[in-house]
């Protein structure tokens, strides 16, 4: 993208990192061993693990939402985590035989605690290079950053520029 007259650098920098981080992640999902072990899982479906480890009880449609596929792929995603025993669908209602909600398992918990410590651990040494006062800087743009997502994606109120997560998927506190 080139630079012109009135562009706001900073919606630049913040639309070119977006395509940054997501190969990355991308990346490093397939690289690793992933959040069960041997590498059995797509990328779809750690992700899928990851929306359900934040969101237990959802419906097969909310893990379409959240992981960004259709309904079908959703689908197949659940069915493999639970054959994996990361996950397990319960009907909703009496009702409603149709209607399955889908919750993670003990299982399924550890395989995103396993993941959560190899992402820390490598965004350890991704900063450990950097001195005290950029760490600050980076610390609190970071800060600021997240605030401002949470509320795009959340709406206004549901955080703020100094809203940090401090807890982990398991309720465990972040490691700072």
């Amino acid at each position: 993208m080139t630079h012109t007259e009135g562009e706001d650098p900073l919606a630049r920098d913040l639309t070119a990192l977006g395509p940054v981080i997501y190969r990355r992640i991308l990346r490093r999902l397939s690289e690793t061993a992933g959040p069960s072990g041997p590498q059995d899982l797509t990328i779809p479906q750690r992700l899928a693990l990851m929306a359900i480890a934040d969101g237990d009880d959802l419906t097969v449609t909310q893990v379409a939402q959240r992981t960004a596929v259709v309904h079908s792929t959703a689908t197949r995603m659940v069915h493999g985590l639970v054959r994996r025993g990361l996950a397990r669908e319960t009907q909703a209602t009496e009702g409603d035989r149709r209607r399955r909600l889908v919750s993670i398992t003990a299982a399924g918990r550890a395989a995103v605690r396993r993941a959560d410590d190899e992402a820390y651990a490598r965004a350890t040494r991704l900063v450990a290079s950097l001195d005290a006062a950029t760490r600050t800087e980076l610390q609190r743009g970071m800060q600021i950053l997240l605030g401002i997502l949470r509320d795009d994606e959340l709406g206004p109120g549901h955080s703020g520029p100094n809203v940090v997560p401090t807890m982990s998927v398991d309720r465990r506190p972040i490691p700072r």
